[in-house]
């Protein structure tokens, strides 16, 4: 990625995971691209990502923050007073923190900050498709991986090119 690229975490691939360049890539590089993208996001803001509170969340209208918050929780009344906890905000911020980790786990692996408040989040998220990447990583604990995804994940995509995963060490993943 260069000044000009954006960065961003997102849940999945994007358009520009696909190209390198004007190079278009192949299927099996993007989870790779998409890592090299995510990585380049600020771990400050990505901090603050994994605390977040969507009944606390602000809008430029107050009567939109009220609708929003009790559509979430499938109030029938939109105008109501919005709950201050409720099982729904709780199931969605642990979604969103989730998927925010899942974009900064490689970073946290790599470096060791917020491992385990990256981990933690991942793990307690809910999520069921997950598209995680190691490339290039020489010391990967495919172990430690394997612990820290979420226990409904049904849909796993690793991008585990230049590592020293063999088949054998792989096995941790059944």
């Amino acid at each position: 990625y260069t000044d000009i690229d954006a960065v961003g975490i997102t849940d999945g691939i994007v358009e520009a995971d696909k190209r390198r360049e004007e190079k278009k890539l192949y299927s099996h590089q993007w989870v790779g691209r998409k890592t090299e993208r995510e990585m380049q996001f600020p771990q400050e803001f990505s901090k603050c990502a994994l605390a977040t509170e969507v009944q606390k969340a602000q809008a430029s209208v107050e009567s939109d923050r009220i609708h929003i918050l009790n559509a979430i929780v499938s109030s029938a009344d939109l105008n109501a007073i919005v709950p201050d906890e409720h099982e729904k905000f709780d199931a969605l911020n642990r979604l969103l923190r989730g998927r925010f980790a899942a974009g900064m786990y490689r970073m946290a692996l790599a470096s060791g900050a917020y491992v385990d408040l990256v981990s933690a989040a991942l793990k307690d998220s809910g999520l069921g498709q997950l598209c995680l990447g190691f490339d290039g990583m020489k010391s990967l604990d495919l172990a430690r991986v394997t612990q820290d995804l979420p226990p409904a994940v049904s849909d796993l995509d690793l991008s585990l090119a230049d590592t020293s995963m063999t088949a054998d060490s792989c096995e941790a993943l059944s």
